[in-house]
């Protein structure tokens, strides 16, 4: 994932924290006790105030969802460790990776501090040498950029702004170009492309936590590899843009509502 694609995915994770503070901040005087004084007690009293609270209420929905989403992850994160600490590590061509018991075939790379590459062991029974091995470099690739903390904070994202249609085209397109580029890293190491389709392949019937082989795209990934086209790159400005509009919405709408009531009024004051 690109530096620029990271920092709007950390601006709008942060925004989803100081939302309600960004809308809710015209309400600390009467919060503290401290009633507005003489120009600001006509407003305060303004219809707009009302949509503004309503805005407010709303403006800590996203926050609750992805509290909701962290609890859970938490939870999984903590069922993680407890296989892994009984599992039994494995190398295959300078990989260490952590099989798990399973007839399936999964590869998923998992763990914010320290990721871990783990494979079934239906992987290493039903899939050819070389299928395994792009599977592991595709995943070695999520382990060294870190790709379990930036595909986290996209879930988070899609947590708190999913019930927007455009905020989950972005996420999902996010999340494509993880793992575009971890497949283009694989083949730089010397994964075949017939390897890589069909682990994608194999592993594209089941669902697996972090950074997963066949997590997101798979239409998209199987069909650039049959292409053979190394050179397309997927475009980020757009879901970019889309992203952070979305995070800004809210606290824009509130502070338009406030400023159009309090000239309104202030107006009418004064031409009474």
């Amino acid at each position: 994932m690109t530096p620029g694609a990271r920092a709007v995915l950390l601006t709008a994770a942060g925004s989803v924290v100081l939302m309600p503070l960004a809308t809710a901040h015209i309400f600390a005087p009467l919060l503290l006790g401290h009633p507005p004084t003489h120009w600001m007690s006509a407003p305060i009293a303004h219809p707009a105030l009302g949509l503004v609270f309503l805005l407010t209420l709303l403006s800590a929905a996203p926050a609750v969802a992805a509290a909701r989403l962290v609890r859970r992850c938490r939870r999984l994160h903590r069922r993680i460790a407890q296989i892994e600490a009984s599992a039994e590590i494995r190398e295959h061509r300078g990989i260490a990776y952590t099989v798990i018991p399973g007839a399936t075939v999964a590869f998923f790379t998992a763990g914010l501090r320290r990721p871990t590459i783990f494979a079934t062991e239906g992987a290493e029974e039903a899939l050819s040498p070389a299928a395994f091995h792009a599977a592991l470099l595709h995943e070695h690739a999520h382990a060294r950029g870190n790709d379990t903390v930036w595909l986290a904070l996209v879930a988070f994202l899609d947590a708190s702004f999913g019930w927007l249609p455009w905020v989950r085209t972005a996420c999902r397109t996010f999340r494509l170009s993880a793992e575009r580029a971890a497949d283009e890293c694989a083949l730089r190491k010397g994964a075949s492309r017939e390897g890589l389709f069909d682990a994608i392949v194999s592993a594209a019937a089941v669902g697996a936590p972090g950074a997963a082989l066949s997590e997101a795209g798979v239409t998209e990934r199987l069909q650039w590899l049959s292409e053979a086209d190394a050179a397309r790159r997927l475009g980020l400005t757009r879901p970019s843009t889309t992203l952070l509009g979305s995070t800004l919405l809210l606290p824009m709408s509130t502070h338009l509502l406030l400023w159009v009531g309090l000239i309104c009024v202030v107006c009418l004051s004064h031409t009474a």
